[in-house]
């Protein structure tokens, strides 16, 4: 059931866009891309240079502009609306990376 999950939640929804407008300022971009890497607080505050309580706010702000109850849900929903992954296609062109991104889910 879990691999299920897993399979259709990082499909994305073709043609639609959240309810709302989805706002987040360019810092919470970054928390939310390390957050797609799986990383937690402490770590993603090393990587930007910032504290992990205040990556904690940060995480906050996108679960409440989200309305998502955890982490795993707010990446979901990053993902199945286009918010993270243009984020990290942005990021790979930004490094000069020409090969696509892989894929999340493998064939399981």
């Amino acid at each position: 059931m879990t691999v299920h999950y897993l399979e259709t939640a990082y499909t994305p929804a073709i043609g639609k866009s959240p309810q709302r407008a989805i706002h987040l300022s360019p810092r919470q971009e970054e928390v939310l891309m390390l957050l797609g890497e799986g990383l937690a607080n402490k770590p993603i505050g090393r990587r930007l240079g910032i504290s992990a309580c205040t990556v904690k706010q940060h995480v906050q702000a996108i679960l409440k502009e989200f309305g998502a109850a955890n982490r795993l849900q707010a990446v979901i929903f990053a993902y199945r609306y286009g918010i993270l992954a243009n984020e990290l296609e942005a990021a790979a062109a930004s490094c000069g990376k020409k090969e696509p991104l892989p894929n999340l889910v493998s064939g399981v």
